[in-house]
Formats: structure tokens, C-alpha cells, sequence
């Protein structure tokens, strides 16, 4: 009767591991703009590039999922 409501807890988790994502996506903003300065940095650039692409790629997939259940 205290617990959580039946299916809430699965939306709850994947909003919180969306928020969780968004959360670092911001960390990693302000370091990227910071790291593309120096020689040599492009290579590192790319793979912080191709790492939020992918995130990026799944926040949409799980945001259409939440959309369907919402």
C-alpha cells in the first residue's frame, strides 16, 4: 500500500537515467569547448564528438519511448 504505484517505477527509472545523461552531457560541454585549444586536441575532440553523437542518438530513442508512454 506504501510502495510505489505499479509501472510508475519503471518510468521513474528511465527519466532519471535520462536526467542522469543530460547531467553529463552539460559536464562535458564546458570540457570539450576547453580541450579543443591546444595542439594535437582535435583527436581527442573526435572521440568526445563521437561519444555525445551516441548519447545524443539514445537520449532521442529513450525520449520517443517516454513520449509513447506519456
Amino acid at each position: 500500500m506504501n510502495g510505489p504505484v505499479a509501472g510508475a517505477s519503471g518510468q521513474e527509472n528511465g527519466a532519471s537515467v535520462i536526467l542522469r545523461d543530460i547531467a553529463r552531457a552539460r559536464e562535458n560541454i564546458p570540457k570539450s569547448v576547453a580541450g579543443n585549444s591546444g595542439p594535437g586536441a582535435y583527436c581527442g575532440a573526435c572521440a568526445d564528438h563521437s561519444e555525445l553523437v551516441f548519447r545524443i542518438a539514445s537520449l532521442k530513442v529513450k525520449n520517443q519511448s517516454l513520449r509513447g508512454v506519456v
